[in-house]
C-alpha cells in the first residue's frame, strides 16, 4: 500500500513487506484497502499468499495531511455522488466514506460497536425482521480479535 506518485523509491516498505513488478504474478488482487479490504490482503498474506492491494487514493501521510479539526478534515471524505443502484448517481453526504487509501478508515474515530445479542433475533423477540442464522456468541471472538488489532476507544464490552 505505498503511493505510486513517480517516485517509489521515496516510499520505505516495511520490513514484512513485498514490492512487486507490473509482470510479477500474484495469488489475489484485492480491490479497496478499506477497513475490509486491507484486512483481507495481511490476513492472505500472513497465510503465505502473493497479494497485491489497489487503492483509488489519494495516499495521505499522517504527519503532513492530518488535522485535528472536523472542519479541516473536509478532504478525507469522498463527497461525489455514486451510482449504489440503478443508473443516477445518488449524492450520498460528506462523512459516510473515506476518500484515499484506507477508505472510511481515513477518518476512523475510534467507535467499533458490537451489535446486541438480541439484535440475531429480532423476529423471535419483537416480531419484526428476520432473525439471524448466527448468535452473538458466534461472533464474539472475532469482536475480541478485531478489537485488540485497531485502536478501539471506550470502555471494554461487559
Amino acid at each position: 500500500m505505498l503511493p505510486n506518485d513517480g517516485d517509489r523509491a521515496q516510499h520505505r516498505l516495511r520490513d514484512d513487506m513485498r514490492r512487486y513488478d507490473e509482470d510479477d504474478e500474484v495469488d489475489l488482487v484485492v480491490i479497496g484497502a478499506g477497513a475490509g479490504g486491507s484486512v483481507l490482503t495481511q490476513r492472505v498474506a500472513r497465510a503465505g499468499w502473493k497479494v497485491v492491494c489497489l487503492d483509488a487514493g489519494p495516499f495521505w501521510d499522517p504527519d503532513r495531511d492530518w488535522v485535528s479539526d472536523e472542519r479541516g478534515s473536509h478532504r478525507l471524505y469522498w463527497t461525489e455522488p455514486r451510482q449504489i443502484g440503478g443508473t443516477d448517481p445518488v449524492p450520498l453526504g460528506s462523512n459516510n466514506s473515506g476518500r484515499g487509501v484506507g477508505g472510511s478508515m481515513v477518518h476512523f474515530a475510534g467507535y467499533v460497536p458490537r451489535f446486541h445479542p438480541s439484535d440475531f433475533r429480532t423476529w423471535t423477540a419483537d416480531g419484526v425482521g428476520a432473525d439471524w442464522p448466527i448468535a452473538y456468541t458466534d461472533l464474539r471472538p472475532y469482536y475480541e480479535q478485531i478489537e485488540q488489532e485497531l485502536p478501539v476507544a471506550g470502555q471494554p464490552w461487559p
